[in-house]
């Protein structure tokens, strides 16, 4: 038997027919942890790619590396590119064979900057740094190969014959200001 509704014929219920309800599962404890796994990689990922683009939008032909303007001048280059810094130079004398060229800067990571020149070859380069973290230097040279701690400073050497100076003012940390980087010849 039917029943007629505005036009719509619908079967009538029978004592058989029974309710079916739709309910999703209760999640079990593993299907919760995936959940929240995939939750957690979802915001880390939005949060790397938002801090990708905001360096990106800082730094927009990368990050400044302080040391580039000063490439051409390492341990073992010839002495005869220090003209090119505009600096004032201390010529070699029968007591003091090195050379020294010694420059202030107004502006920059470094305060002032130092070369020592021996026998026609840079010998060390000496940056006394005004705004400088432990992070660049590791940007530019990986992590120190060694770090040592004195009661005033920490001293960082990497293999590539350079040497940091950092303050010794609290845990050692990437984010430590550097007070003087120093290059040097190998013996």
């Amino acid at each position: 038997m039917r029943i007629a509704l505005s036009g719509a014929v619908w079967p009538k219920r029978s004592a058989r027919t029974r309710r079916v309800r739709f309910a999703l599962p209760m999640p079990t404890g593993f299907a919760l942890l995936i959940a929240i796994l995939v939750a957690m990689v979802a915001l880390f990922t939005t949060l790397i790619i938002v801090v990708l683009i905001c360096l990106q939008l800082v730094y927009p032909n990368g990050y400044p590396d302080p040391f580039a303007p000063y490439d051409d001048l390492w341990p073992g280059a010839p002495d005869t590119l220090l003209a090119a810094h505009l600096c004032k130079i201390t010529p070699p004398t029968p007591t003091m064979p090195e050379a020294i060229c010694q420059r202030n800067l107004d502006s920059g990571s470094f305060k002032q900057v130092t070369v020592v020149a021996k026998y026609g070859k840079i010998h060390s380069i000496v940056f006394l740094v005004r705004q400088l973290q432990v992070v660049d230097l590791v940007k530019r040279w990986g992590q120190p190969d060694k770090v040592e701690r004195s009661p005033q400073q920490y001293t960082l050497s990497w293999q590539a014959g350079v040497e940091a100076y950092v303050r010794c003012d609290r845990q050692f940390t990437y984010q430590l200001g550097v007070d003087l980087v120093l290059f040097k010849a190998s013996v």
